[in-house]
């Protein structure tokens, strides 16, 4: 790489910092409650080594410990909200300079890394994925692909370890990046069982486990959200969030026309074949899972997308005007979505919770100092609000109201039995306190559910 060149990567890097600040600062008081879960698990790891939710109570539900370990490192010197700046702001940087550096590798503009950073930032569909493990993973699997190009072997094991550490159901990427460098597969397989082994021996000391308990217990959701799972959550989405919807969609359904188009015209296919076949598995894993339409699962395949779009605008060929186009019109509908929506009475711009940070955080307030309170299906605002001073009893935050799920499934499946070696069920905990929804209290707004109200009670 020249000179030139390594500058053109730097300067695409410090644009992808910017506007990873600017992500965060934006959306501060609209995160879903699930990012706040991983706030939580961080703060705890950052405080005191405890991977849980509430302070001194272990558990075993942070789905991407790659992701709560990146943010738990911030949090040593600075408060959850300026740690997730300094993440997201890296995970960014992270984006488009390797962008940049892929488009270097295939001959094309190394403007490629500032446009697709200007299109996730942009995108109301991946605003409402900050906090999670999503930038993080759209970063890795571009850094996949660059060192597919490169022909790194070694990398590309590690990477593909990384991604399983992101989020498990990411697994099917890994073998994605394997397999388009299959002839070194002997290599890679190896190199990326190492990257992952870690993890997988302290979760088995702590958890007597190699999977997070989420697996299960997403999986045991049979209603999903209100009926509705991730095969139909398109024309769900579509009915409550039109706009962001339609942009989401759009920017897959022109990323991944643009790779096709890119796989025609690039010197390189293996990046492209990395990228676009990578995502497209992923959301075939999450179909074929029947899982929840939660908002941020399809949020890697759609940051792939946009990676492909910038990077078809890239190329010298005339048809990349076609791609110059519709990135305008994402960025420019997606702007606009950004200046109007507000983001502190209305939550995130997919707002499925059953109230925004700000009204969870009036609700804690009146939560007296020590209590215990049962959840209503939420977790991570609540407990994040409560820091130290209350806790949150929850089956993602109390493995002992796990425990017949867990063992439900472990008993009928001696497949995944031998994935849980050493589980030994916990007891739950009792609460002294219960969320009570619909009956007084706080004033609440859902975008999925409307509005309502939400109260803490004394159990008698």
């Amino acid at each position: 790489m020249t000179g030139r060149a390594r500058r053109d990567v730097a300067a695409a890097a410090v644009v992808g910092l910017v506007l990873g600040v600017a992500m965060a600062w934006t959306t501060r008081g609209a995160l879903l409650d699930d990012a706040f879960i991983s706030l939580d698990y961080a703060r705890n790891v950052a405080a005191g080594g405890c991977w849980c939710v509430n302070t001194g109570m272990p558990s075993n539900t942070a789905t991407s410990p790659l992701w709560v370990l990146l943010l738990s490192l911030p949090m040593l010197a600075l408060g959850p909200v300026a740690a997730l700046g300094a993440a997201s702001a890296v995970a960014m940087a992270m984006l488009a300079g390797t962008v940049a550096a892929l488009a270097h590798r295939l001959g094309l503009s190394t403007l490629a890394g500032p446009l697709a950073a200007v299109l996730v930032a942009t995108s109301p569909l991946m605003q409402a994925s900050i906090g999670l493990e999503s930038l993080l993973a759209v970063a890795l699997i571009a850094l996949g692909a660059h060192e597919v190009a490169a022909g790194r072997i070694m990398t590309i094991g590690v990477v593909a370890g990384a991604l399983v550490l992101v989020r498990p159901d990411l697994a099917i990427v890994s073998v994605v990046l394997i397999a388009v460098r299959w002839r070194y597969a002997a290599m890679t397989v190896p190199i990326a069982a190492v990257a992952v082994a870690p993890w997988l021996v302290v979760s088995l000391l702590w958890f007597g486990t190699v999977l997070p308990d989420t697996l299960i217990w997403k999986q045991s959701q049979s209603e999903g959200l209100g009926g509705h799972f991730f095969g139909d959550a398109v024309i769900v989405f579509a009915r409550i969030w039109p706009a962001v919807t339609w942009l989401g969609m759009g920017a897959g359904v022109a990323g991944f026309g643009a790779g096709l188009w890119l796989f025609m015209q690039a010197r390189s296919r293996g990046p492209v074949v990395a990228l676009g076949v990578g995502a497209a598995a992923h959301l075939s894993v999450l179909w074929t899972l029947h899982v929840a339409p939660y908002p941020w699962y399809p949020a890697p395949a759609a940051g792939v997308g946009m990676t492909l779009l910038a990077l078809s605008v890239a190329t010298p060929a005339s048809g990349r005007w076609l791609g110059l186009a519709a990135s305008a019109v994402l960025v420019v509908t997606g702007g606009a979505y950004s200046a109007r929506h507000d983001y502190v009475a209305l939550g995130s711009p997919l707002n499925y919770n059953r109230a925004t940070p700000s009204q969870y955080a009036a609700i804690v307030d009146q939560v007296p100092t020590g209590a215990v309170v049962e959840s209503a299906d939420e977790l991570g605002a609540f407990a994040f609000f409560c820091g130290d001073r209350c806790a949150v009893l929850d089956p993602l935050s109390d493995r002992g109201r796990l425990a017949p799920i867990l063992s439900a499934r472990l008993a009928s499946s001696p497949a995944l039995r031998m994935l849980y070696p050493g589980y030994e069920p916990d007891t739950p905990r009792r609460a002294d306190h219960r969320v009570v929804l619909g009956k007084g209290g706080v004033t609440t707004f859902s975008g999925y559910g409307g509005t309502s109200t939400m109260d803490v009670r004394p159990n008698h």
